[in-house]
């Protein structure tokens, strides 16, 4: 009896080591937190970098008046909006960058970005660019700060409300082979 025993244990054993590798193998995703649809969503981008991390921080390295110039004949080109951005900042939420542009008389603009071997580029979206703007708010201005303003989470885009004025969210895309930012008329 006893030496029956031993080898139904053993080729039980090894029923049991060969289901669970093969449900691994089933399933490999199976052990992914929550976030990995966020970190999926973007995984290319266009071919020349806009800035750097230097010390864990995002710097613009791109010529930034370019930037500007780019961007805003972008937007005025393709949805009519007049934007001259007064200042870039690149910000960050649940550990993505974006450019962020704000143009203290009309609204805010954003820029998904990749960051790639310590290197940012725009982010290419379902094989284009993608800009996100608030405008709208007749309460703008340096004083109205964080009016207005487009902000990010988990689940995409919105604009913060304002005081004066209905702000107003605009997603403008496109399929050109440089960009956004490398925009030109």
């Amino acid at each position: 009896m006893k030496r029956l025993i031993t080898p139904f244990c053993f080729v039980l054993l090894l029923f049991l080591a060969i289901s669970c590798d093969s449900a691994e193998k089933i399933n490999p995703d199976a052990k992914k937190d929550n976030n990995s649809q966020i970190e999926l969503r973007t995984t290319s981008h266009f071919p020349n970098a806009v800035g750097e991390i230097v010390n864990g921080n995002p710097e613009l390295t791109a010529i930034i008046s370019d930037i500007k110039q780019n961007w805003s004949d972008f937007l005025l080109d393709k949805s009519g909006l007049s934007l001259d951005f007064d200042q870039l900042e690149i910000r960050t939420f649940n550990n993505r960058y974006y450019l962020h542009g704000t143009d203290f008389d009309t609204g805010t603009s954003a820029i998904e970005l990749v960051v790639e071997n310590g290197n940012i580029y725009e982010a290419m979206i379902d094989g284009g660019g993608k800009t996100v703007t608030c405008s709208g708010c007749t309460s703008t201005g340096p004083n109205s700060s964080g009016e207005c303003d487009v902000k990010g989470n988990k689940d995409g885009w919105y604009c913060t409300s304002c005081s004066a004025g209905d702000c107003i969210k605009e997603t403008t895309i496109s399929f050109l082979t440089g960009g956004i930012l490398e925009y030109s008329h």
